[in-house]
Formats: structure tokens, C-alpha cells, sequence
């Protein structure tokens, strides 16, 4: 009983953070860098991602702590993908058969090129989610 309730109780908490996701407008400035690149990947109603948000920036070189809130699957897979909402492309897996504890710090490779049209693909089972759009800085790439 308390299981099914502590399930229940998550469950209806993630369904109102996505309401609160999709209902929130973003703030118009020229200079936002999330308003820069408006469109927001579709999303599961599980393992939504906390980090990176929309405009977030990510060094490729340097480690980066993706976050989420974990309420589905045991073993993840982390994806990067590049492109748009409509045509996203694999770039390359970042972590394969991780557990799913909610978090996983990882390096984008120095050969990943530079961009502000990434997003991270979350697999687990037959399900997927997104991260928004987020920017990859990468000085070193030639």
C-alpha cells in the first residue's frame, strides 16, 4: 500500500512539473540564449531532465553532471544527438547500460564540434526522453 502510494504521489508530481514545463513562457530578450533556439524536444513523463536546460552550455573536454528526476527503468542509456526537433541525428552514445540513479557525470569528446543544436536522448527499455536544445562549447576542435 505505502508503495503504490509513493508511486502515485510521484507520479502526479512529475505530470505537474510537466504542465509547469510546457506552460511556462520563456523571457523575450534578444541576448537569451534559450529563447535563441525556442523549440523543446518532445518529452516522457518520466526521467525528465533537470540538466542541461535550454541554453545550457557544456565544455566538451570537461565533465558535466546530467541530472533528471528517476522514476523509470533500471539501466539507461545516454545518446548525444544533434539537429533539429524533426530531424535529430545520432552523434554518439555517452553511456551505455548505466544504472538509473538519477544522475551521470561524463566528458563530451573533444572531437564533438561545436554547436547550439544538441540535445541528450535518454533509451530505457523501448522508451525514450530529451533534454531541450543546449549549446556545446568547443575551443580545441579543429
Amino acid at each position: 500500500m505505502a508503495t503504490s502510494m509513493r508511486n502515485y504521489v510521484q507520479r502526479a508530481f512529475v505530470l505537474a512539473l510537466a504542465l509547469v514545463v510546457a506552460l511556462f513562457p520563456l523571457s523575450a530578450s534578444a541576448n537569451c540564449l534559450p529563447c535563441q533556439r525556442p523549440e523543446v524536444l518532445p518529452r516522457s513523463l518520466y526521467n525528465v531532465f533537470t540538466a542541461p536546460l535550454g541554453g545550457d552550455l557544456v565544455v566538451a573536454g570537461q565533465p558535466f553532471n546530467f541530472r533528471w528526476i528517476n522514476l523509470d527503468g533500471e539501466i539507461i542509456n545516454l545518446v548525444l544527438v544533434k539537429g533539429g526537433p524533426d530531424d535529430l541525428k545520432t552523434v554518439g552514445a555517452l553511456a551505455e547500460a548505466v544504472p538509473n540513479k538519477g544522475s551521470y557525470t561524463t566528458v563530451v569528446p573533444n572531437s564533438i564540434p561545436a554547436g547550439n543544436d544538441y540535445a541528450i536522448e535518454m533509451q530505457w527499455g523501448a522508451e525514450t526522453t530529451y533534454t531541450p536544445f543546449f549549446t556545446i562549447l568547443n575551443p580545441s576542435y579543429a
